[in-house]
């Protein structure tokens, strides 16, 4: 779920970017009689495009990788993974996500970058467009009286556009956490089966298929050079 929420909002930057790279083309669009509806329709065909392209792409990489994932813990864990098949539902699932999940992303991006005017559109006014305001990050910048000139136009550079930071470091955010809870996650596993595999500190396991005095089992194991200590188990 995770890496489905991050995929949003690398979506959403690569967009973002994405328009803003062609806001002079969409002012020449629509200066010319292109509406709208037609822009954002192109933009979310071609979002749906690269959705399919990476669906043809992932599932059959995923099914593989799955198979040989499965496969690997099934040795490990002494049983036998069935033949390779991909079920339907896995697949429909994947193709739903690999289409609502960029579209949904697109939209808001989408919409806000079409809707830009003409004049907007092919104006060179300014960084942005309009005229920028005086912020409280502005007004925090504004006491670093000391800092070099280069680093004072970055700090603003980097809070002029409140939403593009929002989104930049929740995606960092959000891609750093999934990296540390895999990390997490596979040493709690192997943590776990070092424990499990602790919990019989023998060496030796010889498993008996009727009941037998233990004494007698004992006094015959330590007459084996090297058995320092026997112990005995009743199961049922």
């Amino acid at each position: 779920a995770f890496s489905v929420l991050l995929s949003g909002f690398l979506v959403i930057n690569t967009i973002n970017a994405l328009l803003a790279q062609h806001t002079r083309q969409i002012g020449i669009m629509k200066s010319i009689g292109g509406t709208t509806s037609q822009i954002i329709t192109m933009y979310l065909v071609m979002v749906l495009a690269f959705g399919l392209l990476a669906f043809l792409i992932a599932a059959p990489l995923a099914a593989a990788a799955g198979y040989v994932v499965a496969r690997g813990i099934g040795s490990y864990l002494n049983f036998h993974v069935a033949g390779f098949r991909i079920p339907p539902s896995t697949l429909f699932l994947e193709l739903a996500v690999a289409i609502l999940i960029p579209l949904v992303s697109a939209l808001f991006p989408v919409f806000k970058g079409t809707r830009i005017s003409v004049r907007e559109a092919i104006s060179d006014y300014g960084l942005s467009g309009q005229k920028a305001a005086f912020t409280f990050f502005d007004r925090i910048i504004g006491r670093f009286h000391n800092l070099p000139r280069p680093q004072i136009i970055s700090l603003k550079n980097t809070f002029r556009r409140k939403t593009r930071l929002f989104l930049t470091l929740s995606t960092l955010t959000l891609a750093g956490a999934i990296f540390i809870s895999v990390l997490n996650v596979q040493a709690s596993f192997i943590k776990e089966i070092d424990q499990t595999i602790g919990y019989i500190l023998s060496d030796v396991n010889i498993y008996f298929s009727r009941p037998h005095r233990s004494q007698k089992l004992q006094s015959i194991a330590y007459s084996v050079p090297g058995v320092v200590m026997v112990e005995g188990w009743g199961a049922a």
